[in-house]
């Protein structure tokens, strides 16, 4: 399939798909996410700090942010270090229903830690916190689907074409065949001579025609001349070879044929016999 084929719709019914597919892998990621360890304050460090008096102006605890999990309710927010007057980010594994460990709580168990601080900040002016309403499930697939529309269904295809250099390709103008007219054909050239001169060239042609001779009917054809006479070969006389007259001769040789002679010189063992006398 060509990107270049695809129309809005189908970029923004991609861009849908993949935003809400990224929407719950992101969900699916926080069932694994570490409660407790490093970064985690415990409960009751919470809740006494939630009460101390701020620092030059400065409250012990800011930014508190509750997180609404599957299990528990991570609350994020930034500690006071007194001794440097700057902030450090912690988190607290909330427990759900929440039950208040401080001494001035006399009001039992909440259903989570949200109520807790919603009565501490009745109480507490200075005290401020906020609830990551936009990590709610159904909002949360909303809004990544959204931002898949804007990126792959707005964004992408306008990026696509700049890639491709339509935007800077401007539509070729379409010709119309029938505004030319057609060139009228070529009349034939006439001859600038006069009527009159032309018979009279057309007369002297017949005339000239007329006046040349014609071959006679009865030519008498030249004699042809007397073919070569033929001269044979005479055969020679093929006598036959006495049989006295063929040498007799012993031939050898792989390829072609050697005359071979009679022996000459002693033998091996005659040499061996004559060496042992």
């Amino acid at each position: 399939m060509d990107l270049h084929s695809l129309k809005t719709w189908h970029w923004v019914a991609l861009g849908a798909l993949a935003g809400a597919l990224l929407g719950f892998a992101r969900l699916a990621a926080w069932s694994d996410e570490p409660i407790g360890g490093p970064g985690f304050i415990s409960q009751g460090e919470f809740e006494s700090e939630l009460n101390l008096p701020a620092v030059m102006g400065r409250p012990h605890l800011r930014r508190i942010v509750v997180h609404r999990r599957l299990r528990v309710d991570l609350v994020s927010l930034q500690r006071l270090d007194v001794v440097t007057l700057n902030y450090q980010p912690l988190l607290l594994a909330a427990p759900r229903p929440y039950r208040p460990l401080s001494a001035a709580w006399s009001h039992g168990a909440v259903d989570s830690v949200r109520a807790y601080l919603t009565a501490i900040t009745a109480e507490n002016a200075d005290l401020t916190f906020q609830t990551a309403w936009w990590e709610a499930p159904p909002l949360l697939l909303l809004l990544w689907a959204g931002s898949g529309v804007l990126f792959v269904g707005g964004i992408w295809p306008v990026l696509l074409r700049l890639m491709a250099g339509d935007a800077g390709r401007q539509k070729e103008e379409e010709y119309d065949l029938d505004r030319f007219e057609p060139e009228a054909a070529a009349a034939p050239e006439r001859s600038e001579a006069p009527d009159g001169q032309l018979e009279q060239l057309e007369a002297e042609l017949v005339a000239a025609l007329e006046q040349t001779p014609s071959a006679p009917d009865s030519a008498v054809p030249a004699a042809s001349p007397p073919a070569p006479a033929v001269r044979e070969l005479a055969a020679p006389v093929l006598t036959s070879l006495a049989a006295d007259a063929i040498d007799d001769k012993e031939y050898a040789g792989e390829f072609y044929p050697v005359e071979k002679r009679g022996g000459q010189g002693f033998s091996l063992a005659e040499l061996l016999v004559v060496l042992a006398i």
